[in-house]
C-alpha cells in the first residue's frame, strides 16, 4: 500500500511538472517572460486559465558559513477547492508542488521549505549562486489573486543541547538540519509541546530531495512518531550512513490518528459536528520545543551494564558467605555429636540424640485427641513419664480403669487411619494425618512440576523470540516507531535493539532465579545426606521436604526474565502476555507450595495446576482483546463460583464430591457451618475473608471495567497469595511455632522491596491501552545512571522481591526441622 502511494504521489508530481512545463512553454512562446523577484520581499499577482506567472529568484550563498534553506509563503483568498491555485517550485535538485486550498481542507495560506542546497555539494557545483523559480497557475476561468514571499529560513541548522521553539500548523510544516559533531555518534531528538495536544508527527529523514514534509507522504522514508505533547527519536550516525539528517515537524489536520492510534492519512469527515473536526487553521497552530541532545558514550554503556551485574552478583557472594558460616556451624555440631556418642552412656544427659525413635506407637496420635507429646529436642521430665504411664498402662495395685478413661485413651477403630473421610475431617489435624502417602509416590507426583514447566517454557519461548525479532525488524525497516511502546525519553539502542536498557534490566530475574535454583539444589542434597544418616528424619520429623515446586519456582523466575525481556524488545498490545504469563505462574506456584507444606497428600498435581495456568492466561487474553461489559459480567460470575468451589475443597480437605446430592450438602453446610458455630473455625475465617476480598474484586471489575485487565487479574492472584501467607504466619505464631531470624529478615526485606517496587511500577511511563501518541505523554527522563528509567528500577526491585519471597517460603518452617510430625498442626 505504501509503495502504491509513493508511485501515485510521484505520478502526480510528474503530471504537474509536465503540465507546468507545457503551459510555461506555451506562454513563453507567446512572449511571456520570467518575472524577477528578490528574497524577503512580498510579491503579488493574478492568474487564470489563460494566464500563468513564473517568478525567478536568485541568491548567493558564499557570504554565509551555515547551511541554509528557503521558505516560500503563498496566500490566496479567492482560490477555491474546485479551481485551486497550483504552485510548482523548480529547484536545482528537484521539483516541489502544492496547492491552496487542497482537495479536503479549505486553508488559504501555505508555507513550504524548499529542498536546501547543502555545502556538501559546493565542490560539485563549483558556483556561489543558486536560483529557483515558482510557477503559479490555475484552471479557474475567473482571475485569482495571490501573494508570494520567499526568504531564508530562520535557525535552519540546530545546535547540540540548544532548544528551538517553532510554531507549525497543517499548512505550514517545518524541517531543520542536524549535523553530527566529530565526537558525537548518537543523539536523541526530542519534541515537546507544553500547551497543546494537537496531533503532530515528528520525522527523521536523510538529506535527500524531495523532503517528505506532508501528512500524506511523511511515512514514505526515515523514522517517524505521532505526538500530542511529547515525542523523541534516538538516532545513530550509522542509520543513514551520513553525518547529517533532517528533522521534520508536521501538524495533522485532525486529531483522529493520535486519539485512536489507527493509521489514517486523513480523517473520515470534516463536518463541524464530527468528533474529529479539525476546525479553522488558526486553531491548529502548535508550538513545539525541539532539542537535540547527546546520549551515553560507550563508557557510559559499559558502566550501566556492569552495575546491575555487580549488584545481583553480590547476592551470590552473600549466599556463599551465609552457606559457609552455616557449614562451619554444622561441622562443629557434628563434632560435638560424635564426642557425645563416644562418651560413656551414663554421661549422656536427658536430651537424647535426635535420631532417637519415637517412644511408643501411641505417641503418633494427635496431641489434641490423644494427649500432649513433647518435642524430640526437649527432655522428658519425670512428671510427664509418670503421667503417660498412668494414662496408658495398668500398674500393679491400680484400680480397674473406667469405661470413660478407656474410650478416651484407646481408639479401637482401625478405619480411622484408612478412611479419608474420617481422618481428614477431624476437628484437629496434625501433619501425620496428611502425610501418609509414600515418599516415592509423592516425589514422582511433584517432580512433574519442574519438568512440565521446562517443556512449557521451551515451547513457549521459541515462538516468542521469533515474533519479537520480527517486530524489531519491521520497526527498523518501516521506521514506524508507533509500533512499539517505549519510553522514548530513555531508550538506549544497542545492536538491533531499539531499547536495550529495557531488555537488559531483566537480568535480575535470570541471575536471581538461577541462584535460587542452586540454593534449592544445595538444600535438597543436604536433606538427602541427613536422611542417609538418620532415616527417622524422613518419616517422623519436620515438614515433609519436597523440592520439586521450588525448582519450578526458580525456573519460572528465570523464564520471567527471559519473556519480560522479549516483551520489552517491542512492547505493545499484541504481546502483553509475554510479560505477564509467568507472573501468573509464579504467583500460583507460591500459593500451591505454601498449601503443599502442610497438605502434602492432597496438594494438586502438576497437570491440574498447569491446566489452571492455561485457563488464566486464556482469560487474560480474552479480557484484553474482547473487553466488554458482557465479558466482565461473565468473568465475575466465573470468578465468584470458582472461589466458592476452591473454598469448599480447602474447607473439607478435598473431600467434597460433586454429584446429585451436592446441593443438599451445600444446604447443610450453610445451615450448620455458616449459620452456627463452624467446625473448622480457622479455615472458615480465612475463607470468609478471602471470599469477601474476591467478591469486592468481582464487583469492582463489573462496575469500573478497568482498561488493563492483565494487571487486574494479576492483582487478584497476588492479593490472594498475600492473604494466605499472612494467614499461614499468624497460624504459626498462634500455635506457638517460631519464625527464625533468617526468614524474619528475608520477609522484612521482601515487604520493603515490594513497596518500593510498586511505587516505580505505578509511574505509568507507557500504556499500551492508549494510542502511541497518548502513551508517550507519560515518557520521562532516565532515572538511574542516565541509562535506566523507573520501569527498569521496577524490574530490579521486583526481581529482588520475588527472590526474597521464594527464600522466605524455603526457610519459613526451619523451626520445625526437629519437631515430630504428630506435634505439627495442619491449618
Amino acid at each position: 500500500m505504501a509503495t502504491m502511494e509513493i508511485y501515485s504521489s510521484l505520478l502526480c508530481i510528474s503530471c504537474i511538472f509536465v503540465y507546468s512545463m507545457s503551459v510555461s512553454g506555451t506562454l513563453l512562446d507567446a512572449g511571456l517572460k520570467y518575472k524577477n523577484a528578490s528574497m524577503g520581499n512580498q510579491t503579488s499577482g493574478v492568474v487564470s486559465r489563460n494566464r500563468e506567472e513564473v517568478w525567478l529568484y536568485k541568491y548567493s550563498w558564499l557570504n554565509t558559513t551555515q547551511p541554509h534553506a528557503v521558505r516560500v509563503w503563498v496566500e490566496s483568498q479567492t482560490a477555491n477547492q474546485v479551481f485551486p491555485l497550483l504552485f510548482v517550485a523548480r529547484l536545482q535538485r528537484g521539483v516541489m508542488s502544492w496547492s491552496i486550498p487542497n482537495e479536503k481542507y479549505n486553508y488559504h495560506l501555505a508555507g513550504r521549505t524548499l529542498c536546501p542546497f547543502l555545502h556538501s555539494f559546493i565542490s560539485i557545483v563549483g558556483s556561489g549562486t543558486e536560483s529557483f523559480s515558482v510557477d503559479v497557475s490555475t484552471y479557474s476561468p475567473e482571475p485569482v489573486n495571490y501573494t508570494l514571499k520567499a526568504e531564508f529560513a530562520d535557525n535552519f541548522q540546530l545546535s547540540l543541547s540548544e532548544p528551538l521553539t517553532v510554531t507549525v500548523d497543517p499548512a505550514q510544516p517545518r524541517y531543520f538540519l542536524w549535523t553530527y559533531p566529530d565526537d558525537v555518534d548518537t543523539v536523541v531528538v526530542r519534541a515537546e509541546s507544553k500547551d497543546s495536544t494537537l496531533c503532530a508527527i515528528l520525522s527523521i529523514q536523510g538529506t535527500q530531495c524531495p523532503v517528505y514534509d506532508l501528512a500524506r507522504n511523511v511515512e514514505f522514508t526515515g523514522y517517524f512518531q505521532t505526538m500530542t505533547s511529547k515525542a523523541a527519536i534516538t538516532m545513530e550516525r550509522s542509520k543513514f550512513n551520513q553525518s547529517e539528517f533532517y528533522i521534520v515537524l508536521i501538524v495533522k489536520s485532525s486529531d483522529e490518528e493520535c486519539i485512536t492510534g489507527e493509521r489514517f492519512a486523513e480523517p473520515h469527515t470534516q463536518d463541524a459536528g464530527s468528533k474529529y473536526y479539525a476546525g479553522p487553521l488558526s486553531q491548529r497552530q502548535k508550538t513545539v520545543i525541539i532539542t537535540v541532545e547527546r546520549t551515553l558514550t560507550s563508557k557510559g554503556y559499559v558502566k550501566a551494564i556492569a552495575a546491575p551485574v555487580a549488584f545481583f552478583g553480590s547476592f551470590y557472594v552473600i549466599a556463599f558467605i551465609v552457606l559457609l558460616i552455616t557449614w562451619c556451624r554444622q561441622k562443629k555440631g557434628r563434632e560435638r555429636s560424635l564426642r557425645s556418642i563416644l562418651m560413656p552412656k551414663e554421661s549422656i544427659g536427658q536430651d537424647g540424640p535426635i535420631n532417637a525413635p519415637l517412644r511408643t506407637s501411641s505417641s503418633r496420635r494427635s496431641r489434641d485427641h490423644y494427649g500432649s507429646m513433647p518435642r524430640v529436642d526437649e527432655p522428658l521430665d519425670n512428671d510427664s513419664v509418670e503421667h503417660s504411664e498412668h494414662d496408658h498402662l495398668a500398674t500393679d495395685g491400680a484400680k480397674e480403669p473406667s469405661l470413660k478413661d478407656f474410650e478416651r485413651n484407646y481408639d479401637m477403630l482401625h478405619d480411622i487411619e484408612v478412611e479419608k473421610d474420617i481422618y481428614r475431617l477431624r476437628t484437629s489435624l496434625v501433619l501425620t494425618d496428611l502425610a501418609k502417602k509414600e515418599k516415592k509416590y509423592l516425589n514422582k507426583k511433584y517432580r512433574l512440576y519442574h519438568w512440565n514447566l521446562l517443556m512449557i517454557a521451551v515451547f513457549y519461548a521459541l515462538p516468542v523470540v521469533q515474533l519479537v525479532i520480527t517486530y524489531q525488524k519491521v520497526l527498523n525497516f518501516s521506521g514506524d516507531q508507533d509500533i512499539c511502546y517505549y519510553n522514548f525519553f530513555c531508550s538506549h539502542p544497542l545492536g538491533v535493539l531499539s531499547a536495550f536498557n529495557n531488555v537488559f534490566s531483566n537480568i535480575g530475574y535470570v541471575m536471581l532465579g538461577f541462584l535460587f535454583f542452586l540454593l534449592v539444589m544445595r538444600r535438597d542434597r543436604q536433606h538427602k545426606r541427613d536422611v542417609a544418616d538418620n532415616n527417622d528424619l524422613e518419616k517422623f520429623y519436620g515438614i515433609p521436604q519436597h523440592y520439586a515446586i521450588f525448582y519450578a519456582m526458580g525456573l519460572a523466575l528465570i523464564m520471567e526474565g527471559v519473556l519480560s525481556g522479549c516483551y520489552h524488545v517491542c512492547p505493545n498490545n499484541s504481546n502483553f502476555q509475554f510479560d505477564t504469563s509467568f507472573m501468573y505462574i509464579i504467583t500460583c506456584l507460591g500459593i500451591v507450595k505454601l498449601y503443599q507444606t502442610r497438605h502434602p497428600d492432597i496438594a494438586a498435581n502438576a497437570h491440574s495446576v498447569y491446566a489452571g495456568f492455561a485457563a488464566i492466561i486464556f482469560i487474560a487474553m480474552m479480557g484484553v482483546v474482547y473487553s466488554s461489559f458482557a465479558f466482565w459480567t461473565t468473568f465475575s460470575i466465573i470468578h465468584i463460583f470458582g472461589c466458592l468451589y476452591l473454598s469448599s475443597q480447602i474447607y473439607y480437605m478435598g473431600r467434597v464430591k460433586f454429584d446429585a446430592g451436592m446441593f443438599a450438602r451445600v444446604f447443610v453446610l450453610l445451615r450448620y457451618d455458616c449459620c452456627s458455630c463452624p467446625i473448622y473455625k480457622d479455615r472458615m475465617i480465612l475463607l470468609v475473608i478471602a471470599n469477601a476480598v474476591n467478591w469486592v474484586f468481582a464487583i469492582y471489575g463489573v462496575a469500573m471495567t478497568p482498561n488493563d485487565f492483565a494487571t487486574y487479574l494479576l492483582a487478584i492472584l497476588i492479593v490472594n497469595g498475600i492473604l494466605y501467607l499472612a494467614f499461614y504466619v499468624i497460624m504459626k505464631l498462634r500455635n506457638k511455632e517460631r519464625i527464625l531470624l533468617l526468614p524474619q529478615l528475608v520477609l522484612g526485606l521482601t515487604l520493603a522491596c515490594w513497596i518500593a517496587g510498586l511505587i516505580f511500577f505505578l509511574s505509568n511511563l507507557t500504556s499500551w491501552q492508549k494510542s502511541p501518541a497518548q502513551s508517550r505523554e507519560g515518557n520521562k527522563e532516565c532515572l538511574l545512571l542516565g541509562f535506566y528509567d523507573e520501569h527498569d528500577v521496577w524490574h530490579f526491585l521486583s526481581a529482588c522481591a520475588l527472590f526474597l519471597s521464594f527464600l522466605g517460603l524455603l526457610t519459613l518452617d526451619d523451626d520445625l526441622l526437629r519437631t515430630p510430625r504428630n506435634n505439627i498442626p495442619v491449618f
